[in-house]
């Protein structure tokens, strides 16, 4: 069985050419487990909800690490993601509010 993560070509693009394209992304990371004798795909494991192939919608979440961490005890792999490129309308209105308060919208516990 072998284990593929799928990154994205924007990391590796100039900085000013990847903010002026940021907006035209429907890339999500993913996760392959495969048979390694044949190639075929056994599992695959997408890091974000499926964007129908919207500019609007959730894009992005690369996997930072090329090799996850394999935990055969607890039968479980571990991986990181990063790099959101977009997220929809309502999603991202939400964090603006959150993020902008000038006081908790809780009280601490």
């Amino acid at each position: 069985m072998l284990e593929v993560v799928v990154l994205s070509m924007w990391e590796h693009l100039q900085p000013k050419k990847a903010q002026a394209l940021k907006a035209c992304c429907t890339f999500r990371g993913s996760f392959y487990k495969l048979n390694a004798t044949n190639g075929n795909i056994l599992q695959r494991t997408y890091m974000l909800p499926d964007n129908n192939g919207s500019r609007s919608e959730y894009a992005g979440a690369r996997i930072w690490r090329h090799r996850p961490s394999i935990d055969t005890h607890r039968n479980a792999i571990y991986i990181a993601i990063g790099n959101m490129y977009s997220a929809p309308l309502n999603v991202t209105k939400c964090q603006e509010g959150q993020n902008n308060q000038r006081t908790p919208s809780e009280e601490d516990r």
